[in-house]
């Protein structure tokens, strides 16, 4: 029996009862094409044929013309045990206000077997207490087509929300605003740090004016310091400060260069150098800025004149090789979609070598990454890069490059040529070029493949479902923001 139906002109003809399975056309070369998985309004989904059976004319046959529609095809459920959620990639921030309105941002790591991203906080003795606002924060995953999502607060509601791109507007979640409290300090701190040496007071480098100081504070100690310079004949001047490198131990490595205006523009002046120290409590002292007995306030450390000119001074040795001791990896099998993190550890000539980056390269293969390590002592790097999606396979750290605060362009690099040999150091520039072995092996970071996300899972969407902290800040100032998610 056929089932005869005009639709705009188009006679269908409907005739044996099947289902359609497959949403692939075919054409066949006696003239049919079956089109599968038609939506025919009021009727139901059908598998169609198209016939032609002269060049003149075209002839549908729909088969089952019975009102029906195709299978209904299950959510995702979270955590699919077919989904290896390292695929997704995901990396996020958090941004804190502080009680005097402040914004301080935080990395946060993704903890992919509990579906959320994980925000730790410290806080040390002397942070500002009083109320803290997590004011914001924000989720991507580049590689795998997570769109970046940014959520702040809705003063009105006191809930988060987020801008649709899509829609062209706000959205509310149903996340209330998260607060938690800081201490105030229970050890109050209201001396200013105490300057105590300056090394090398006439110390012109081959590209500024370059000094090592240390201070000391007895109860919450140095945060920071800086230099800065007064002109001797103007008292109300000021016509440079910068900030100086942390060393360790209330040390500071102090440098002005010849590219800054300062040199440029005042060439030939005198000048008094100052310095600027900062505690933990927050308590600020200036040495320098108005003594008048050619000491510096409260030491017998004479105050530094100096007139800027090019550099004609004698210096120390800043640049000496810096001498690596070890190379350690956090981890030495790394899942893809992980960041990957090692340890260096230098003798790093009172730490005038403050900067390093490493190259890290395929064992079997072309591909390299750089990663910028940052400082964490005198003596120590930590070097962490997301490098681990690019391939699985061995990659080896190649090279580890050194770069000398006093002087930009100046740079030391250990270099391993393969997974079985030590790092050394060529000294190019010696007549003959000189080799410095290490004796530290080569390291190599293993990274596995994860399950890549499968075609019956492309579209994933990921929502943000709740807000928590674990606030055991009261007990050991350390504070960590759980970002929930859930995967559709």
């Amino acid at each position: 029996m056929k089932n005869s139906l005009y639709l705009g002109g188009i006679l269908l003809i409907a005739t044996s009862q099947v289902m359609a399975e497959s949403c692939i056309s075919r054409y066949t070369v006696d003239g049919h094409l079956n089109i599968p998985c038609v939506d025919v309004p009021g009727l139901g989904i059908f598998n169609v044929d198209m016939v032609q059976p002269s060049i003149e004319e075209f002839v549908f046959v729909l088969n089952n013309a019975v009102s029906t529609t195709l299978p209904e095809v299950p959510d995702l459920p979270v955590n699919n045990a077919d989904l290896n959620l390292f695929s997704l990639k995901l990396n996020g921030s958090v941004t804190l206000n502080t009680p005097s309105g402040a914004s301080i941002s935080t990395s946060c790591a993704f903890d992919a077997a509990q579906s959320r991203l994980v925000c730790p906080n410290t806080f040390p003795e002397y942070t500002e207490g009083g109320t803290w606002t997590v004011s914001g924060f924000n989720f991507n995953g580049y590689e795998s087509g997570i769109d970046y999502t940014h959520f702040y607060i809705n003063h009105d509601t006191n809930k988060y929300m987020y801008y649709d791109y899509a829609q062209g507007e706000n959205f509310d979640t149903n996340i209330d605003k998260v607060s938690f409290e800081v201490p105030i300090s229970t050890q109050p701190d209201t001396s200013t740090p105490v300057l105590t040496t300056i090394e090398n007071p006439d110390a012109f480098v081959a590209n500024g004016y370059t000094v090592i100081i240390q201070g000391s504070d007895n109860i919450s100690g140095i945060k920071s310091a800086s230099i800065g310079f007064k002109d001797i004949n103007d008292p109300n001047s000021s016509l440079y400060t910068t900030s100086c490198n942390p060393l360790g131990n209330e040390k500071f490595f102090c440098s002005v260069g010849t590219d800054s205006y300062v040199f440029s523009d005042n060439l030939g002046k005198t000048v008094k150098v100052i310095f600027q120290l900062e505690d933990y409590a927050g308590n600020v002292k200036f040495y320098g800025d108005s003594e008048t007995n050619g000491f510096y306030y409260g030491t017998q450390i004479n105050i530094i004149q100096t007139t800027l000119s090019e550099p004609s001074l004698a210096s120390p040795d800043l640049t000496s090789t810096p001498e690596l001791k070890s190379i350690q990896a956090l981890k030495t099998t790394v899942v893809a979609g992980e960041p990957a993190s090692f340890m260096v550890t230098v003798n790093t000539q009172n730490g005038v070598w403050n900067r390093l980056s490493a190259t890290v390269s395929e064992t079997e293969g072309s591909d390299s990454s750089y990663i910028y390590c940052d400082a964490v002592s005198q003596e120590q790097f930590l070097c962490s890069g997301s490098f681990a999606p690019s391939k699985p396979g061995t990659w080896l750290i190649k090279r580890l490059r050194f770069y000398n605060t006093a002087n930009s362009s100046n740079n030391k690099t250990y270099e391993a040529d393969s997974a079985t040999s030590n790092y050394v150091y060529t000294d190019s520039n010696a007549t003959p070029p000189t080799v410095t072995e290490s004796g530290i092996p080569a390291l190599q970071l293993n990274i596995t493949t994860a399950t890549p996300l499968t075609s019956t899972q492309n579209g994933i969407i990921v929502n943000v479902t709740g807000l928590s902290i674990d606030n055991a800040i009261i007990n050991n100032r350390f504070a960590t923001i759980f970002i929930d998610l859930n995967l559709q």
